[in-house]
């Protein structure tokens, strides 16, 4: 953002996005997690590491015929020091309150954590499949997915990158490119580094189709509140049907000619009216 001071000439002034619901409660819950993992760390050296391996994405496990599914979610809030976290929060901070700004709350819950599990999965199927066994914390595949779904919404959003002006499709398109590149290097040499690239991957992926097929836009709960009130109108359309039948046949044979089932169903409607 720009303005104009005293002289004439333009001015930056930079502005924090005012915080979403969403968005502050994935940084307090990651903050939270990684403070918990520094007060491990001061335990003894195994603490942290056994913590990491219970609730980390801990391939060899999975390996194992054990399908530990709670990691496919809590890998995501740890994290490996300080600038893996600060790095992902800065992202979903920033990135996060536009996009949930755009599409709400709830969509973008979803969204994230879609977006986490599309990563662990990809991260395991790879590792399993170069048998490497390296596992993965962290919440790059979420925070990869909005900062790509943010620059296909909005690509010419103009951000700033060390006080330099950058539109967000080349942003996002330099962090996509080596991303891919550095996957492409552990599919040569047939082995992971100590980052997750094909949990990025993930996110890269969802966040491009997602709002290129329209995905992102889907609310699985307002879709299952309007399953209901269909399934719920039909039913009431159904009861009055019948009702009618019912009251139809008492008219032309007197109340004696119903029997018990249809006794307690115009009991029923009775209290429904």
């Amino acid at each position: 953002m720009t303005y104009q001071d005293s002289f004439g000439g333009p001015q930056m002034r930079i502005a924090a996005p005012r915080m979403t619901p969403v968005v502050r409660w994935l940084l307090i819950a990651n903050v939270a997690v990684f403070l918990l993992q520094l007060l491990l760390s001061l335990i003894t050296p195994g603490t942290l590491a056994g913590f990491n391996r219970i609730f980390g994405l801990h391939t060899a496990w999975w390996g194992q015929f054990f399908f530990p599914l709670w990691q496919l979610g809590t890998y995501g809030f740890l994290h490996g020091g300080f600038s893996h976290i600060f790095f992902n929060m800065l992202s979903l901070y920033f990135f996060g309150t536009m996009l949930e700004g755009i599409i709400g709350s709830r969509r973008l819950a979803v969204f994230y954590a879609a977006a986490i599990v599309l990563g662990a999965l990809l991260h395991l199927l790879a590792e399993l499949t170069w048998g490497s066994g390296a596992s993965a914390i962290g919440a790059s595949g979420g925070t990869m997915a909005i900062l790509i779904a943010m620059a296909v919404m909005r690509p010419h959003t103009q951000v700033y990158v060390l006080l330099f002006p950058v539109q967000l499709w080349i942003l996002a398109s330099v962090f996509a490119f080596l991303d891919f590149f550095r996957l492409a290097q552990d599919l040569r040499y047939g082995e992971s580094g100590n980052v997750a690239y094909m949990a990025h991957v993930g996110g890269i992926l969802l966040g491009f189709f997602a709002v290129k097929k329209g995905w992102i836009w889907k609310d699985p709960i307002e879709a299952r509140g309007r399953r209901q009130e269909l399934k719920a109108g039909l039913r009431a359309h159904e009861d009055d049907v019948r009702m009618d039948e019912l009251l139809a046949k008492i008219s032309r044979e007197g109340m004696n000619s119903i029997s018990k089932r249809e006794r307690e169903f115009l009991k029923r409607m009775s209290k429904r009216g």
